[in-house]
């Protein structure tokens, strides 16, 4: 049995917004520890296998093969005789072990299925195939939807974002669920879609016309199809026929540029590209000229934005500021809420928050 394990981590909404200081690392003898808002505190005496952060939880293995998270500052033990693969949301921990797939919410572990086989992870869903039952299920927020009963003939293909789901039926239709309701979109597949956040795009097979469902509605974007798209968080960048670059949030499309970058990215609630050698941001409404070149090493988290420049220096940018998180740069950063993981030159593990690092 084949198993297919996307992680869409695509962070994040007000139910974390009291919770964007956390992090996690070991120190110089393989102790691991939690950061939260300055704080430290051990975990682990020995040394683990993985960790994998988000904006509430730590998830780890530990020496013992056992898998574990922090959460609400206590550590609870997710399996035992572990031998499996596991994912990190701000609102839950996916983990497959041995054909069952499970979910913890914070409070809760909730058994998805005991056979799995295909499945995709958004931030506040889980798609999944229970071959036991032969339906394709959703997980989200808490409660597990059946969307299609696969005995009569399989899905064609599905995909989640955040707390939306798409799919294509074994007769060709395609359906979108999404807020506990499912919605025919078309009577036949997509030339193309992605979903988000509040968001699904896809361009009409029939017509070829840009569409998009916004929170519930079926909106017209574009008479024409666009050369290209990528959707994330209540987002949707494209280039349009005729070049022009835009950014829809919410149900306003802006231009951001009146010609095509070479290339873009939307992540989250962030649109990154390139204009004329500049690497820039588009998020919040604003626009942020960063470097005057396009850095090989970036990442993105929570609105957030990382990247090491031609001097080795990791910079951040938070809340429309440039920071400098250190001079000793590596390829070893990522960004998780308002602090910055980095690994420096000398192989130690640190936290970067609020202009100090720790």
């Amino acid at each position: 049995m084949k198993y297919l394990f996307f992680s869409l981590i695509i962070i994040s909404s007000g139910l974390v917004g009291d919770a964007q200081n956390i992090n996690a690392y070991n120190d110089y003898r393989n102790h691991f520890f939690v950061f939260n808002t300055g704080v430290t505190t051990q975990l682990e005496h020995q040394k683990i296998i993985s960790f994998k952060t988000s904006l509430r939880m730590v998830a780890y293995e530990d020496n013992t093969n056992t898998l574990k998270v922090w959460c609400n500052n206590q550590v609870t033990t997710l399996e035992k005789a572990w031998n499996g693969t596991y994912d990190v949301t701000d609102h839950m921990v996916v983990f497959l072990n041995f054909g069952v797939l499970r979910v913890f919410n914070g409070t809760h572990i909730h058994e998805l299925t005991t056979h799995a086989g295909k499945f995709t992870i958004a931030e506040d869903a889980v798609l999944f195939l229970d071959e036991q039952y032969l339906f394709l299920k959703a997980f989200i927020n808490g409660r597990i939807y059946e969307l299609e009963n696969i005995a009569i003939g399989d899905v064609h293909e599905f995909k989640a974002g955040y707390n939306t789901a798409a799919f294509i039926t074994y007769n060709n239709r395609f359906n979108i669920f999404y807020n506990g309701i499912m919605t025919q979109a078309e009577n036949y597949p997509p030339v193309s879609y992605q979903c988000g956040k509040d968001v699904i795009a896809w361009i009409d097979e029939s017509t070829q016309l840009f569409k998009a469902f916004i929170s519930g509605k079926i909106f017209k974007l574009s008479e024409f199809k666009p050369k290209s798209y990528q959707v994330a968080d209540s987002l949707i960048a494209f280039i349009g026929e005729d070049g022009d670059f835009n950014v829809v949030t919410g149900k306003t499309t802006r231009k951001i540029e009146p010609s095509e970058p070479p290339f873009y990215s939307a992540v989250e609630r962030m649109v990154v590209y390139e204009l004329n050698g500049y690497f820039m941001a588009y998020v919040n409404g604003a626009k942020y000229e960063l470097e005057a070149y396009i850095p090989e090493h970036y990442h993105i988290h929570n609105d957030k934005i990382a990247w090491l420049d031609s001097n080795n220096r990791i910079k951040l940018l938070i809340n429309g500021n440039i920071e400098t998180v250190t001079y000793q740069g590596t390829k070893n950063f990522s960004v998780n809420g308002n602090t910055v993981y980095f690994i420096d030159n000398t192989g130690q593990e640190k936290i970067y928050f609020n202009k100090k690092v720790y």
